[in-house]
């Protein structure tokens, strides 16, 4: 359980970690290219590891884009174990209690306005 918190705790430092490993492989791959090009030694260029940082930093990207943030993944663990206990019934029961009283409220809040307006 505690290690699940942590995990929890920690999906928005393993995104973040993802965004900035992507972004900074591509800034040396554009700053490898163009100094290369620059001295005009683009023979001993291989083509392929373009192809793979390109790769990696595409899979890097995507697994920050799709990870869901701490709270989601708290919202994904704890919301189906509150539904299911005790207080996951009584939980369910606030919204109704809530509108019963807004509309006794509002009855009470227009009650004292026709008042109002009846004795002008």
């Amino acid at each position: 359980m505690g290690f699940l918190i942590y995990i929890i705790g920690t999906v928005d430092a393993i995104k973040i970690a993802f965004y900035v490993i992507s972004i900074m492989s591509v800034s040396i791959l554009f700053i490898t290219i163009g100094a290369k090009a620059s001295c005009g030694d683009m023979d001993d260029f291989n083509p392929r590891t373009l192809k793979k940082i390109g790769v990696i930093c595409s899979i890097l990207l995507f697994l920050g884009l799709f990870i869901p943030d701490g709270k989601t993944v708290a919202a994904m663990y704890l919301l189906p174990k509150l539904s299911k206990s005790e207080i996951g019934g009584e939980l369910q029961k606030i919204p109704d209690k809530a509108l019963k009283v807004l509309n006794l409220k509002m009855d009470e809040y227009i009650n004292s306005i026709s008042k109002i307006e009846n004795k002008e």
